[in-house]
């Protein structure tokens, strides 16, 4: 049987006003008795009513999300830093699954806005060029937006690239292949000049591959032909998916990493240890790009004249086996 404030109220020996108040959230955090009916609700088993909340404020509580992927590790990675603030602040999330399609990405904005979301996180595919107007906040986060009208979160996708490339050339790598997904976007985009301006700087030929397909099987067919045409000395991937599609191609190609052929990688994850030789990776501060994007949500939420947040998070090079020489 549920639980009433009547009840709470009547366990921790306060008025029926008194625990509606705390318990909706709306009491100080000093207030005498909040100690007393946070107990007896945990006790007791009580669950406030969000609708009812809601409808009473003219508020839903709740944030709308939109990645591209969520069987991809990076993203939720991702979700779970947003969730963790959102879900500390009393909101709830409704999530949407882009799979990097700007018209499936527009569908999914028009829905969360008909759910009453009071704002939205999102990792865009277009740079929000189709969001011209939205009556709510919206954060960009891992990816910068065309337009300087959002806050964003991402990492300091250039720098480090830079930092990698100049890493290979202490190693002696001579010939460096860059392989690509998705130029278009900001992430990769700036990943992709930071490499070729080191490779500028320090005078190292530089051979560029934009895989067509995000397909595993595809793109592994795509890298052993890149690989087998322009035999180069050392790969750096964009992305962790193209990183195992370096792994497989070189397996089938018989091209032992470390010894015939460097790796390095963007998104550092757990198998990339496992895997002999282990894997140098640049890695990134996911769940705390997620964290942030929520806290600039939140803020906005809080204060409407918050001012607009742009945030870069530092990435840290892991050097491992598969670049030492």
């Amino acid at each position: 049987m549920k639980v009433t404030v009547e009840e709470v109220a009547k366990h921790a020996g306060v008025s029926r006003a008194t625990a509606a108040r705390i318990l909706g959230g709306y009491a100080g955090e000093r207030s005498k008795s909040r100690t007393k009916v946070l107990e007896a609700a945990e006790e007791l088993g009580y669950f406030p009513n969000k609708l009812a909340k809601g409808l009473a404020s003219s508020r839903s509580f709740k944030i709308g999300i939109i990645i591209p992927d969520i069987e991809n590790l990076y993203f939720a990675k991702l979700y779970r830093g947003i969730q963790s603030v959102c879900h500390q602040n009393g909101f709830s999330l409704s999530l949407g699954i882009s799979g990097e399609d700007e018209a499936i990405e527009q569908n999914i904005l028009k829905e969360l806005l008909s759910e009453q979301v009071e704002g939205i996180i999102i990792a865009p595919s277009n740079g929000l060029k189709q969001l011209t107007q939205c009556p709510i906040p919206v954060i960009s986060v891992d990816r910068v937006p065309d337009s300087d009208q959002y806050s964003w979160v991402s990492s300091d996708n250039y720098e480090s690239s830079f930092r990698a490339v100049e890493h290979l050339y202490k190693q002696g790598y001579k010939d460096i292949a860059l392989l690509m997904n998705l130029p278009h976007l900001s992430t990769v985009n700036e990943r992709w000049s930071g490499i070729r301006d080191a490779c500028n700087h320090l005078m190292l030929p530089l051979t560029e591959h934009i895989t067509t397909s995000h397909q595993l099987e595809k793109t592994v067919l795509e890298v052993k032909e890149c690989l087998a045409k322009t035999q180069p000395d050392v790969v750096i991937s964009t992305d962790s998916v193209l990183c195992t599609a370096v792994l497989l191609a070189a397996n089938d190609l018989q091209i032992e990493l470390g010894k015939n052929l460097g790796l390095i990688s963007y998104d550092d994850e757990p198998w990339m240890t496992l895997v002999n030789p282990s894997i140098t990776t640049i890695k990134q501060p996911v769940v705390e790009m997620g964290e942030h994007a929520a806290q600039q949500l939140l803020e906005q939420l809080s204060n409407p004249t918050t001012k607009l947040s742009h945030q870069r998070l530092k990435n840290e090079l892991i050097i491992r086996n598969s670049t030492i020489r």
